[in-house]
């Protein structure tokens, strides 16, 4: 009779999992699960705040002359709850009991300008909607901006290679951006470690399967979260800022250092940004990011051709020297306003050479495909900066080979293709033969291993671009790079289901298919 009961009781689980999940198998863990599918239509969104409520050295600043933002005043903000937030899109029908959900953080662009922020970007609230509709945790993290910009552009000998300048308030902004992005990756984490402290929260996250995100700036301090994970690596291009704003890893989150967000991330969306590295490194990149001994995470990325703000090979930066900027009469490398820990924060630029230089998506993609680190990177010859039109009138160029003409059905396809690619590293079969689509429509849309698109081949170039599509114009791995997915750290889910398993043990949610 038990042993009827028992049976009894198991199979109303399993018909109550599948009554939750929708009409089809949408554990991503399965290859029933298809990236196109809607399989949820009640989202719900929930804010959170993810300080931890001590702001004594909390400082974020805000300036009268910011583009189109200004009103006239300067202000140094000590109230956390502005910036550091975050808003959870998570499917309501779904029963988290029974299968928490995979999770991806993203983060919004904007030039850290408060025009941005993450009630002014409609491009991450469809992004994140599109996820949750698939079965996905969706969460737009907020972060610290305010950044009096020096947008000088100085065109060089070969045209994708730029020189721009830096000011030291956009410095700062990086800085910032990346303790955030840090803290607030680290208090997701240890929100869903200690759920039950959180009655109020609706979903659930699977720890195993967390995955980030970004455009542009927000893209920018997600890259150096992800892969700058040392305090050296960041004070190598932000000099100077650690004695005036704390470590990368200051305390002013719910969510400390102890967490290690690290071993969580199993994958990173790259829209359109880019690696900024000190020269210094390039010749041997490898004593740069095998430091900490950690492998470099799988990338999934978008770039256009066409983009002159993160350029898609690289471009040098130099940190602008003592003047004023034009009309703002603004020091551009040396300021006293609302810093922390010192009393002013101050530039100290190379002047003949370039203090940084930017890697853009391609240049990233040839590295880590070089380095047999799992990479897509999706090409069009013809984008600007994101879904960037030449005019207000022009047409739409941002198609990435696809028949699609507005913005909201590339975000849908963005999402498709991002799920798609983070199953396969869930599924430890990310290696797949096609990884470059150069103007061209990839139609895989589940984990089966055969390629699935418009006959895209990795060595396509766009014509009369920049004619260097896959040059190495600087920067190699150095001897001895190697790639070891091995050594990545397991990661273990701490929830009452879990019974601390390695996530890659726990053969009752996944089934391993390998290309």
């Amino acid at each position: 009779m038990k042993l009827l009961f028992s049976i009894l009781l198991l199979t109303l689980s399993i018909f109550s999992f599948a009554q939750s999940v929708g009409p089809l198998d949408s554990t991503i863990h399965s290859c029933n699960y298809k990236s196109t599918n809607i399989l949820f239509t009640d989202i719900g969104i929930d804010t959170v705040y993810y300080g931890n409520g001590d702001s004594s050295n909390y400082y974020d600043a805000e300036y009268r002359q910011q583009q189109g933002c200004g009103d006239g005043l300067n202000r140094c903000i000590q109230t956390q709850n502005i910036a550091l937030k975050y808003y959870a899109y998570y499917p309501k029908q779904h029963n988290y009991t029974l299968m928490p959900l995979p999770c991806v953080i993203i983060e919004h662009g904007g030039s850290y300008s408060d025009c941005s922020g993450i009630n002014n970007t409609t491009d991450i609230k469809t992004l994140c909607m599109e996820y949750a509709k698939r079965g996905w945790i969706a969460i737009s993290l907020e972060y610290r901006r305010g950044n009096q910009q020096d947008t000088t552009i100085v065109a060089a000998t070969r045209t994708n290679n730029p020189v721009r300048y830096y000011s030291v308030y956009t410095v700062a902004a990086i800085y910032k951006g990346s303790q955030d992005t840090r803290g607030g990756y680290n208090s997701i984490i240890k929100r869903e470690l200690n759920h039950n402290s959180f009655p109020q929260m609706k979903y659930r996250i699977d720890t195993s399967a967390i995955f980030v995100g970004g455009a542009s700036a927000g893209s920018l301090v997600m890259l150096s979260a992800v892969y700058y994970q040392k305090q050296y690596m960041m004070d190598s291009i932000c000099p100077g800022a650690k004695p005036v704003f704390g470590s990368i890893n200051y305390p002013y989150y719910y969510g400390d250092s102890t967490i290690n967000y690290i071993k969580y991330i199993k994958g990173c969306i790259n829209m359109w940004g880019e690696w900024q590295l000190p020269p210094s490194v390039l010749s041997n990149l490898a004593a740069f990011f095998s430091g900490d001994r950690k492998p470099l995470v799988p990338m999934i990325a978008f770039c256009g051709a066409k983009d002159s703000t993160f350029y898609p090979l690289t471009q040098n930066y130099y940190f602008d020297t003592a003047r004023n900027f034009s009309s703002l009469h603004i020091d551009m490398k040396k300021t006293t306003y609302c810093l922390p820990f010192a009393s002013s924060y101050e530039l100290f630029p190379k002047k003949t050479k370039p203090d940084l230089v930017g890697y853009g998506s391609l240049k990233i993609y040839n590295l880590l495909k070089s380095a047999s680190i799992p990479v897509n990177l999706y090409y069009d010859c013809d984008a600007l900066h994101g879904f960037e039109t030449a005019c207000d009138t022009c047409p739409f160029l941002a198609n990435y080979g696809t028949a699609y003409t507005n913005e909201l059905l590339m975000e849908k396809y963005f999402a498709e293709r991002s799920i798609n690619y983070f199953q396969h590293i869930i599924l430890d079969s990310a290696n797949l033969t096609d990884t470059k689509f150069t103007d061209c429509e990839n139609y895989q849309v589940t984990c089966r291993t055969k390629d699935s698109n418009n006959n895209c081949k990795n060595n396509d170039v766009c014509p009369n671009s920049f004619g260097i599509d896959d040059g190495d114009d600087g920067g190699v791995w150095g001897e001895g790079f190697i790639q070891n997915k091995n050594s990545q750290n397991k990661s273990y889910e701490t929830n009452s289901n879990s019974m601390l398993l390695p996530a890659n043990e726990r053969s009752n949610k996944r089934t391993t298919r390998k290309p």
